[in-house]
């Protein structure tokens, strides 16, 4: 007997939202946790599902709840405890029900389906499936996640018919899978399909197929760290080995398995080594052995309700009694058989699912057939609504038509007039902002000289009209009016700018600022072409002087970072600071002189700002994007 692999939808998205007042990113963890553990932990899954169920009910959280009840179904099935994971599932479907979450229902329905078919109620599985399927098709284009839980359906649906000995149909449903699997670029349904055509080509005799699909399975699920579905696919390659009478390589492989299986643990899956190992030893003449692994088998079936292994391994056993020629337990033990075997396999439960499959297709179809009918008639109800709507558009612009050009040369002369009223205020408010910063500078000048230079010649003059004088103290005041002298001279034009350039002036004026104390400047440049902005450095030095002394004046910052990156063509100036923010509107719209000067710099650069701030938020950046034309160094002939 070969395994099949079922694989759990465990949809997870962000829930609800949530009006109390409870952790969300609480929630979020044990939902990634249950979900991560699940492959390799099954119990540890379980007990999140039930933290997770825990918390959510004390919080009157319904989306909670429902995942809670899927993780603990889905850590019962891992482990072939199949009448309780029904159990949570349908406690899942009846919130998600409550939520009309389809995404979640049709997942839960699947899952349910998975258990059903495992202990042997195929007709019940098959509806659940189709129910599933319908649910899922009418949100697969809007809600990606959904692809995947309707792929799953093709593999319960081919499980169906494969524990049926319907293997022809069984195929058609793998080969679906795997294509479906394919497409989506799921790797895990990928190895899935993998083993159950392996499965159902071992049942159709094609043993070559089934071995090479079964070490396709085994080599993605190694990848993906799946044990559960790397012990299927080394059960089954075990039993690819049976066929080709390779036993001694055959029963380490299910020791393999055994050893997988025990580690989930996965009681299905070991009941099925059990079985497959009593097989191996029947075909080696190890009657007693054989018997043995049968036996264990039939008692753990017995326990997790697997109906298809103990069917199986009756009929082993039977052959086994037979073999020692006690015919008595033969007959017997093969009355057992038959009595399960009747209520898995028989013509009522297979025309049932027929039934199911032949209503779903008919329902699908009519509602093809009524959606169709329904676009037709709204597109004929359009099309008379568009001709009605032409014929009044048409008298409508005949109409309008001399109004609108009339109108449009109106409203042409508007535009050109307005046009130039804008320019001449536009240049009259450049003309004086340039002239009010002259005059401001021209009053800072005097002043600087007033104040700053002026008081040191005054100290200077008493000291020499002193009777001492001290050669220390007239240095002193020498070296201070050359500081001065050397400041004031920096404010009107930095002599670095003309000579070294705008990166070595900008660095200047930050090392002149930190001295302040108060702002700690930062400044980084990068591939500037100097020769190439020389046009334009002293606009691109005031206006980053502009914007610092904003800062220094209003922002409360305590770090500013300039940095300063030639592009390719352009020129970008990035000042960043971790102060107050503001409204940039209220910037723009600004009647000062500051933003004055800035804008009428960037309009003779056709550069162009950007701000991003607001008030009341932290941090705010000012771009500046100037444009120029890189200059070749010339070549050396």
């Amino acid at each position: 007997m070969k395994v099949s692999a079922l694989l759990l939808q465990l949809i997870n998205y962000s829930g609800p939202l949530f009006a109390g007042q409870f952790d969300s990113l609480k929630v979020d963890e044990l939902v990634k946790q249950a979900k991560a553990t699940m492959v390799s932990s099954p119990d540890s899954s379980r007990a999140l599902g039930f933290e997770l169920y825990a918390y959510a009910n004390a919080n009157d959280y319904d989306w909670g709840r429902a995942q809670g009840y899927i993780f603990v179904g889905a850590s019962f099935h891992r482990q072939g405890g199949f009448d309780t994971a029904i159990y949570y599932f349908d406690k899942a479907l009846e919130v998600n029900n409550t939520l009309k979450d389809s995404l979640q229902i049709g997942a839960a329905k699947l899952n349910k389906a998975m258990c059903l078919v495992s202990t042997g109620r195929y007709d019940e599985g098959a509806q659940s499936i189709l129910e599933s399927m319908k649910t899922l098709e009418q949100i697969m284009d809007t809600q990606p996640k959904a692809k995947n839980a309707y792929i799953s359906c093709f593999n319960i649906m081919g499980q169906v018919y494969y524990y049926q000995s319907d293997f022809e149909k069984t195929r058609d449903y793998f080969v679906r899978y795997l294509e479906e699997a394919t497409k989506a670029q799921d790797t895990l349904l990928i190895a899935s399909a993998n083993n159950n055509l392996g499965a159902v080509y071992y049942e159709l005799g094609d043993f070559d197929k089934s071995l090479e699909h079964d070490l396709k399975g085994a080599e993605i699920h190694k990848q993906l760290n799946n044990p559960m579905g790397y012990a299927n696919a080394m059960q089954n390659i075990a039993i690819d080995l049976m066929e080709r009478a390779e036993y001694d390589k055959a029963e380490k492989f299910l020791k393999v398995a055994l050893i997988w299986y025990q580690k989930v643990p996965n009681d299905k899956g070991v009941s099925e080594v059990y079985f497959n190992l009593g097989k191996l030893f029947y075909r080696t003449n190890k009657i007693d052995l054989s018997s043995k692994w049968y036996k264990l088998a039939i008692d753990l079936s017995g326990e997790i309700n697997n109906p298809e292994v103990i069917k199986r391994s009756l009929l082993g056993l039977s052959n086994n009694y037979a073999a020692a020629g006690n015919h008595k337990m033969a007959l017997e033990t093969y009355k057992d058989h038959d009595i399960i075997s009747d209520s898995l396999v028989n013509l009522s439960n297979l025309n049932k699912v027929s039934e199911l499959e032949i209503a779903y297709e008919t329902e699908k179809k009519e509602r093809q057939i009524i959606f169709q009918k329904a676009a037709i008639q709204q597109s004929e109800l359009e099309l008379k609504r568009n001709q009605l709507v032409i014929i009044i558009l048409f008298v409508l612009i005949a109409l309008i038509g001399l109004t609108f050009l009339w109108f449009f040369k109106q409203q042409q002369y508007r535009r050109k007039l307005l046009l130039e009223q804008e320019r001449t205020r536009a240049s009259k408010e450049q003309i004086q902002a340039v002239i009010h910063s002259q005059e401001e500078e021209r009053s800072r000048f005097a002043m600087d000289l007033h104040d700053d230079f002026g008081q040191l010649i005054s100290a200077l003059r008493i000291n020499i009209n002193q009777k001492e004088v001290k050669e220390d103290e007239a240095n002193n005041l020498l070296d201070a009016m050359y500081a001065a002298l050397k400041n004031i001279a920096f404010n009107l034009m930095p002599q670095t700018l003309l000579e070294k350039g705008l990166s070595e002036a900008v660095d200047e004026l930050c090392y002149q600022l930190n001295r302040l104390g108060e702002i700690k400047f930062k400044l980084n440049t990068f591939d500037i072409d100097e020769t190439s902005i020389a046009p334009v450095k002293v606009s691109i030095y005031r206006i980053v002087q502009e914007l610092l002394s904003n800062i220094i004046k209003y922002a409360s910052a305590n770090v500013v970072q300039v940095s300063i990156t030639g592009l390719k063509g352009e020129l970008n100036v990035l000042i960043e600071d971790n102060g107050d923010g503001f409204d940039p509107q209220k910037f723009f719209q600004s009647s000062g002189n500051g933003w004055r000067n800035i804008s009428s710099r960037l309009d003779l650069m056709n550069g162009s700002i950007e701000v991003d701030s607001s008030r009341g938020r932290k941090n705010s950046s000012v771009s500046i994007l100037i444009p120029y034309i890189k200059k070749e160094a010339k070549k050396v002939a």
